[in-house]
């Protein structure tokens, strides 16, 4: 399946001189399976990594998110930034079943991109959890103390691809 707004902020990293490696996983309710998945893609970017140099970006939808997330939490050096497309935040219907028990160790800066009507997980859930957990990297902010992940909000801006690259602001504001 393909998505859109994957595709062309893909491109746009991809544009700007950063490689993009697009995961797809087939998300299942197995653990095993989430490991396997995870040991996939840290292959595939070790793979990588003996083929060119520079910046690395993981990214992937949904449950392929999720799992760039907690590979990415679990070993900070492998990826410069995950992109999380669709981050399964929640199963539909039970916002208080939160899937971010790993967010406290993500040490990488992260680009979320939540959909618009996404059961998974509303643009303002992600939002309200970001700013819940987000720590600013930028010295002199604010919320540079608060909790551990420095997990950037995201707005996106079609059009000219020059002007495709996420506007990112240090906290989201």
């Amino acid at each position: 399946m393909r998505d859109a707004a994957h595709d062309r902020i893909s491109e746009a990293f991809q544009n700007a001189g950063v490689t993009v490696l697009r995961c797809k996983t087939h998300g299942t309710a197995r653990p095993s399976d989430a490991a396997d998945d995870r040991a996939g893609l840290k292959s595939a970017v070790v793979a990588l990594k003996n083929l060119i140099s520079g910046a690395i970006t993981l990214s992937g939808v949904s449950f392929g998110g999720r799992q760039t997330s907690v590979l990415a939490a679990n070993e900070p050096d492998l990826v410069d930034a995950p992109m999380l497309f669709s981050y399964p935040l929640h199963p539909p219907g039970k916002p208080t079943e939160l899937r971010t028990a790993h967010f406290s160790d993500l040490r990488t800066r992260s680009l979320f991109v939540p959909g618009t009507k996404d059961p998974f997980g509303s643009i303002a859930e992600v939002g309200e959890r970001l700013a819940r957990d987000h720590r600013c990297a930028r010295p002199g902010c604010p919320r540079r103390r608060r909790a551990r992940p420095e997990a950037w909000p995201v707005r996106f801006r079609p059009g000219n691809p020059r002007r495709s690259l996420p506007q990112m602001n240090h906290c989201g504001r």
